[in-house]
């Protein structure tokens, strides 16, 4: 069953338990084997190769740096946002 906020104070938690807990893991495609990255893995191998460049972020911290150029490698990097 989907849960959907009904009032305004409900839907205000629900948006910021999202700001607080969902986050973006990147993937540069410059960092990994292409010929052996499986392109299409389950969420948790991309977590890991996400974590081990470094390349995860707040969903917030995310916006922040991408809106002030602090991720360098926008044209190379593949996101997902869990």
């Amino acid at each position: 069953m989907n849960f959907i906020p009904t009032t305004e104070t409900a839907k205000q938690e629900v948006l910021e338990f999202a700001i607080k807990e969902i986050r973006v893991y990147g993937v540069d495609i410059l960092l990994v084997d292409t010929k052996s990255f499986n392109w299409d893995c389950n969420d948790d191998d991309w977590i890991t190769e996400a974590e081990a460049q470094g390349s995860v972020w707040s969903l917030t911290g995310f916006q922040e740096a991408y809106n002030t150029a602090n991720i360098k490698n926008t044209d190379t990097l593949i996101i997902r946002i869990f």
